[in-house]
């Protein structure tokens, strides 16, 4: 196990100890614990409400809606469990910068989100497995896979509007 000990700019010694995968069973719960309540959220607790909100916000109002009440829960979700990965990211990376989040990461992120489909809580988790499985067996193409994974992402949108997600939606209401 790594033992780094960096002195911080006040002089105080600060240990990082992550394990040698950046995984660990207390992260992976963490993470787990939070995608468990954002699905209790959206699929338990107001569900009618919040999809009232997105597919049409007049007749949600007049339904007696707050729409800026349901705005402000949702955006102060976001930005909760926004800043919680952010956290586990900055310890896996062991650095905080704002030079980390360029370019690359961020479309990643918009492509995992895009592939995996929007509007649901599973959407991006299938983006994401799928992308990470993708990318990772075309790693020995070099650049070109980025060619390739951009030719998902196009036909992807074009003959699946609804992601991966809306096409095993598609699936199961065929079945």
């Amino acid at each position: 196990m790594l033992n780094d000990d960096i002195l911080s700019p006040l002089g105080w010694k600060v240990s990082f100890n992550p394990s040698p995968s950046g995984l660990n069973a207390s992260g992976i719960k963490k993470v787990y614990s939070g995608f468990i309540c954002i699905v209790w959220y959206a699929n338990e607790l107001h569900p009618n409400w919040l999809i009232a909100l997105r597919d049409n916000e007049e007749l949600a109002t007049s339904r007696g809606i707050s729409v800026s009440y349901y705005r402000l829960i949702c955006l102060v979700l976001s930005a909760f469990f926004t800043g919680v990965i952010g956290g586990f990211f900055a310890h896996y990376a062991r650095v905080a910068s704002y030079d980390i989040f360029g370019f690359g990461p961020i479309s990643l992120a918009l492509s995992m989100l895009l592939i995996g489909g929007t509007g649901s809580v599973y959407g991006p988790i299938i983006g994401s497995i799928f992308l990470m499985f993708l990318s990772e067996s075309l790693q020995d193409l070099g650049a070109f896979r980025f060619l390739i994974i951009g030719s998902v992402i196009i036909i992807v949108m074009l003959f699946f509007p609804g992601g991966l997600n809306g096409l095993i939606d598609r699936f199961k209401k065929n079945r």
